[in-house]
C-alpha cells in the first residue's frame, strides 16, 4: 500500500471546501496540475476513483487523500454525496509507517516529546465505527468555510489539521506491530482515570464483566504480572509525580492514593523505587 507523509511543520491552508450531490452517471476527469492536495469523505451513496494506478471503491465513511498533480477520474454509476475539500500543504509519497514509540506502563505528569513533526496516512482511509464522528467533525469545517470571520477561516485550518491528525491515528494502530487488545486498552483507561482513590481487582471485573482468573491472565500475558501489582505499580508513579509536583505530604498522598496505611504505601513506595518516598518529597 502507498502510505502518505504530511509536512506539519507547515500551516494547513484550505482555499477550497464544500458539499457535492453527484447524480447517476457522474464522471470527472481530473487535472494533473492542480496545485492543491484533495480530501474527499463520502456521505452517501458511493463512487469509484482511480488515480496512481489504483482503484478505489468509496463508501460512506470512506476517504481519499489525492496529492497535488495527481491525474484522478471518478464516476458514480447511481449517485454519491461528498464532502471536499483542497488544501495546501507538503503532502508527499514515502516509503511506509516508521515506527513510533510512546509506551507508557506507568503515570507520568511528563509526556514524550513528539518524534516526528509529520503524520502519516493512507491514500485510502475507512472510519468505520466513527463514521459519525468524523461526518460530524468535517461537517463543522465546511461550517467554518461558509461563515466570513477571519475566526472561522482560522478554525476551519485548525479543524481540517485536526482531522487529519485523527486519521493518521486509525493508519498508525493499524500498521502498529504491538497492539493491546481492545478491552486491554479500556481496561488500562479505565485504572488510570481512578488512580485516585481505592481501586481493587473487583472494581475491574465488576466494570468489564470478567471473571478474576481472565483478568490475570491477560496482565500475565501483556505485562507480565498481576492486576495489583499494575495497579500499584501506576500508582506509585503517580505518587512520585505528586511528592515532586506538589506541597502534599506522605501521608495526604497516601490517602488521596487510596492508602490507609501510610506505612503500607512506604513499604510499597521502597520497593518500587528502592528509596522511601521521604528522600522523594518536594523540598
Amino acid at each position: 500500500d502507498v502510505m502518505l507523509r504530511l509536512d506539519l511543520t507547515k500551516t494547513i491552508n484550505c482555499p477550497m471546501a464544500g458539499r457535492v450531490r453527484q447524480s447517476r452517471g457522474w464522471e470527472h476527469e481530473g487535472i494533473k496540475h492542480v496545485s492543491r492536495n484533495l480530501f474527499v469523505f463520502m456521505i452517501e451513496g458511493n463512487a469509484e476513483f482511480h488515480f496512481n494506478g489504483r482503484d478505489f471503491h468509496v463508501n460512506p465513511g470512506d476517504a481519499l487523500l489525492i496529492p497535488k498533480r495527481t491525474l484522478y477520474t471518478a464516476k458514480t454509476e447511481d449517485s454519491c454525496e461528498y464532502y471536499f475539500l483542497h488544501f495546501q500543504g507538503d503532502l508527499e509519497i514515502c516509503d511506509g509507517m516508521p515506527s513510533f514509540s510512546y509506551e507508557r506502563h506507568h503515570f507520568s505528569f511528563a509526556l514524550p516529546p513528539v518524534q516526528s513533526p509529520c503524520v502519516f496516512l493512507d491514500e485510502y482511509l475507512q472510519t468505520g465505527e466513527r463514521y459519525t464522528e468524523f461526518l460530524s467533525r468535517i461537517g463543522g469545517c465546511i461550517g467554518n468555510a461558509s461563515e466570513t470571520t477571519h475566526t472561522a477561516r482560522m478554525l476551519l485550518n485548525v479543524e481540517f489539521e485536526r482531522i487529519l491528525i485523527m486519521l493518521g491515528g486509525i493508519c498508525e494502530r493499524a500498521y502498529s506491530k504491538r497492539r493491546l487488545p481492545p478491552t486491554m486498552d479500556k481496561i488500562l483507561l479505565f485504572i488510570r482515570a481512578r488512580l485516585a482513590g481505592a481501586l481493587s481487582v473487583h472494581d475491574i471485573c465488576t466494570h468489564f464483566h470478567l471473571s478474576r482468573s481472565y483478568l490475570a491472565r491477560l496482565f500475565k500475558q501483556y505485562f507480565q504480572m498481576t492486576p495489583t501489582a499494575y495497579i500499584n505499580n501506576e500508582k506509585m508513579h503517580y505518587a512520585g509525580e505528586l511528592l515532586q509536583n506538589t506541597d502534599m505530604n506522605i501521608s495526604e498522598i497516601a490517602e488521596y492514593l487510596g492508602y490507609c496505611d501510610v506505612f503500607y504505601f512506604s513499604r510499597l513506595y521502597k520497593r518500587t523505587f528502592g528509596v522511601p518516598p521521604s528522600r522523594d518529597i518536594k523540598r
